[in-house]
Formats: structure tokens, sequence, C-alpha cells
């Protein structure tokens, strides 16, 4: 009786023994490489199946790949001016695979493709089910960013853009369903500094993000106040009710208009001439804490605000750049409570 063949494992997997029995690993992945006929020569013999079993915490798959050549360091293929080298990887297990640039390290800068598996079901949670502390250390991580945002105007068919000199791909977060938007969209208007570089950008922001833009804390005015649009911008400006600074140029221009172009602020709060005296002396009293002015001060070498103590390392906020803003501030108090009416 003839002797039945027993079936060998694919190319480059590797066997072991226990108890003497001969075991065979599962050989799906390689299988699926194998009948891959269209990247691969019909001679297998120097083109081993390599593996490799991942190490996230959350997934633990195995991988099987082949490059297209002898081995995984062998030269790409030249056709003229393209050098082309495939490579084949399956796993029984879900992957994704991101591209990536290595930012430390010996290999640093070297581009990279990051295999990752799907968790199992079994490891598998629900967001949202983690603690609310958990889940707004997370939306720091993803969408709050060390430098200003900036928005600059555009054309007419962009009414503004966002750039950045880091890509902001936590933002991505913002889509997943409403309930996280909602979570990560706070955190990302409470702790970014927004710096904008037209006036008139400033209401179109605040009307594109609706309520969500009353949570901003910080806004930075960089371009030249223009006063045709600022009255929109003080209106928008009155609305966001947690804002806490907002920065604007130095400049004569904004010390000699700044006190009626802030005047729509409290308009769009209703607070006139028919209102309590007190009730608008504590909406001044709150704007004058909000505005601080930009000053170059050649001894501190930047440009420092009213906030010396914030703002610069080199000043005790004695120095001709925090009294100009102080003095300056101070004027436009009194300037905004006498076109109230109330001294």
């Amino acid at each position: 009786m003839p002797r039945k063949s027993r079936k060998k494992p694919a190319v480059g997997t590797k066997t072991s023994t226990s108890a003497g029995r001969r075991i065979i690993p599962d050989t799906s992945a390689d299988d699926a490489i194998a009948h891959a006929k269209v990247a691969y020569d019909p001679d297998l013999s120097d083109q081993a199946i390599e593996h490799a079993i991942s190490k996230t915490a959350i997934a633990r798959a195995g991988f099987s790949y082949r490059f297209d050549g002898d081995s995984p360091i062998s030269h790409p293929s030249t056709d003229g001016n393209v050098s082309v080298q495939s490579i084949f990887v399956a796993s029984k297990t879900g992957f994704s695979i991101e591209k990536t640039i290595i930012p430390s390290g010996p290999h640093k800068g070297r581009f990279a493709l990051v295999f990752d598996p799907f968790p199992a079901k079994k490891n598998v949670f629900r967001f949202m089910d983690l603690p609310a502390e958990i889940r707004i250390m997370v939306y720091r991580l993803l969408v709050v960013r060390p430098e200003k945002i900036v928005l600059s105007g555009s054309n007419r068919k962009c009414a503004f853009k966002c750039y950045h000199s880091r890509e902001l791909r936590g933002l991505v977060m913002l889509q997943i369903n409403n309930d996280i938007r909602q979570e990560a969209m706070a955190v990302f208007m409470r702790e970014n500094v927004f710096d904008f570089l037209k006036t008139s950008l400033v209401d179109k922001f605040m009307s594109l993000y609706g309520d969500n833009s009353n949570m901003i804390r910080r806004i930075e005015i960089s371009g030249q106040l223009c006063r045709s649009s600022f009255a929109k911008c003080a209106r928008a400006l009155a609305r966001a009710s947690h804002l806490q600074t907002l920065v604007l140029p130095s400049s004569r221009f904004i010390r000699r208009h700044l006190v009626s172009m802030l005047r729509p602020w409290f308009l769009e709060q209703g607070l006139t001439q028919g209102n309590p005296a007190e009730q608008v002396r504590e909406a001044a009293d709150r704007l004058i804490d909000i505005v601080d002015i930009q000053e170059y001060c050649a001894d501190c070498r930047g440009c420092h605000g009213k906030d010396y103590e914030k703002t610069c390392s080199l000043c005790d906020g004695s120095c001709i750049c925090h009294q100009q803003v102080l003095e300056g501030l101070a004027e436009v108090k009194a300037d905004l409570l006498l076109i109230l009416n109330l001294e």
C-alpha cells in the first residue's frame, strides 16, 4: 500500500517538536501570499516567507510577508528611471497600514509603514465608557497644540483658511460622532490660542462654529485692525462668554479709534445709556480686563502686554512697554464710560 505523502509547510515556515511529535503551524497566512501569483516567479525557492508577531497591547496577530526579491534586503528592480519593489503581507487578523516618518532613534527621518492589527472583540471597549477625566486627557493629546493656530484670509472661494506649523491630524476625532465631537470641540476651543490675521475672519470663524466658539478663551489679532469689519468682530467677541484674553496689535491707529470700535461690544449685549450705570460699568471693567495690547520693548527684546509676569522674564513691570499698555487701557476705559454717559 503506497504511503501517503505528508503535506509540507509553505516555504519559510518554521516547525517545532513537542514530546517527539512534529507540530506544523497554521499556514493560512502563508498560503495567501503563495497564491498571489501576480507578483512572484513560479520558482519560490529563494523567496522565503518571513514571520512577525505584533506587540500591541490590545491585539496580538501573526504576520507573514514576502518581498519581491531574493531577500528582504534585496535591491528593488529597476525599469528605466523607476525602481520598484513589492511586498505582500498576510494575516488571519484584520490590520491597518499607516505611513509615518520615524521621529527619533537610529532610524530618525526614515519613511516607515506601520501595520497595526485590529483588536479582538473581547478587547474592544467603548471610548465613551472611559471616565471623563481620561477622555479629556486623550482630547488634549489630539487636538491641543503648543503653538498658535493661525487663521489667514484667502480668497472668495475660501473665506478663511487655517494653517499650522504641524498637521492637526488629531482633529479627525471630531468626526467620529456627535458626543465625542461635543466633548473634543470644547477642549479644542478652550485650550488652543487662535491668531487671526484679519479682523473680518473673527466673525466668520465664530459663525462657522456657532455655540462652540463661545468657549474660546484666548484670541489674538496680529494684522491691522480694520474699522469697517471690526464692528462685526466686536459683536462676535461679545458672544464669547468665556473669552479671557483679547490681544490686539499696537499702533497709534488703534489707540485713536479703539473706543469707537469697541462700542458694538456693548450694543451686542444690549448695554446702552438706558441701562443701570453699575451694570454698564461692570461690562466696561470686564472688557478692559480682557483686552491686552502688545507693545514692542527694546529693553525686553520683544513684544509684551500688560501681564508682564506671564509675558516677560526680563522685566518687573516698570519698563516703558508695560506702562504704556496700562496707561493706554486706562484711557480707553475712561473714554468708554464717557461716551456711555457714566462719567
